[in-house]
């Protein structure tokens, strides 16, 4: 079940303006920012080498800083989401539907995180 979902999540058909690379770029940076350096390993060899966000074609700079912030606070700081964090969003022209999508992929992320953190520390690691 939790293959099906990553991959709806990750490579859905209908992906709005973030393609599986860009997906992968996000998937990658929020397990690795939270230490899971084998979960970022995961999404690194399932995507190749178009994980990293600065080859990305759909980011552009503006849009970048805006969505790497929101990325970043959503995942790690969830409580902390506030409208204006969704307004600004929508100031760099990320649609309603598209904010959804990132706030899927966001979410499944963060679950992976803490099944795998969970999972290593039922296994007695650290």
């Amino acid at each position: 079940l939790t293959q099906l979902a990553e991959a709806s999540v990750l490579r859905p058909m209908e992906y709005g303006m973030f393609p599986h690379d860009v997906r992968a770029a996000l998937a990658y940076r929020i397990a690795a920012n939270a230490g899971e350096t084998e979960l970022a390993k995961h999404y690194a060899a399932a995507f190749g080498n178009n994980y990293n966000l600065a080859q990305s074609r759909i980011i552009e700079e503006k849009l970048d800083s805006t969505l790497i912030s929101f990325v970043d606070k959503a995942a790690h700081a969830t409580k902390d989401i506030v409208a204006e964090d969704i307004l600004k969003l929508q100031a760099v022209d990320v649609s309603d539907a598209d904010i959804v999508r990132l706030c899927e992929l966001i979410a499944f992320v963060a679950y992976q995180v803490r099944v795998v953190s969970g999972l290593r520390l039922m296994n007695g690691g650290v």
